[in-house]
C-alpha cells in the first residue's frame, strides 16, 4: 500500500493597491479559503515588490490529490473587500513541492 503523498505549496498574492491591509488579507485567506485536504501555515509573511507596493506569501500543504490548484488560486483571486471593491490583482504558485 503507498502512502499518501503531500504536497506543499507557497502562493504570492499581490493586492490591487498599498491601501490594502495584507495582515487581514492573510486571516481572510485561512478562514474562507477551505478545501477537504487542505491546511494552511498560520505563519504569512510581507514581502516588498517595488514602488512601495508590496506581496503576501502564505504557504499550505495539501493531503493526496484532494485540491485543484487553479481552483484554490481562482477563489483567492476573486476575494472581494468589505465595500465588495476586488482586493486581490493575483496569484502565482511560487513553490510546489512534493513531501
Amino acid at each position: 500500500m503507498m502512502a499518501k503523498s503531500s504536497t506543499e505549496i507557497v502562493l504570492d498574492i499581490k493586492p490591487y493597491d498599498q491601501t490594502t491591509n495584507l495582515g487581514e488579507l492573510a486571516e481572510k485567506v485561512f478562514k474562507t479559503v477551505c478545501f477537504e485536504g487542505l491546511s494552511w501555515n498560520s505563519d504569512y509573511t510581507i514581502s516588498p515588490i517595488a514602488f512601495g507596493l508590496k506581496k503576501l506569501v502564505v504557504k499550505g500543504t495539501i493531503s493526496g490529490n484532494l485540491v485543484n490548484i487553479d481552483d484554490l488560486m481562482d477563489e483567492i483571486n476573486y476575494m472581494k473587500g468589505s465595500d465588495d471593491s476586488d482586493i486581490v490583482h493575483s496569484v502565482d504558485l511560487a513553490s510546489f513541492r512534493r513531501i
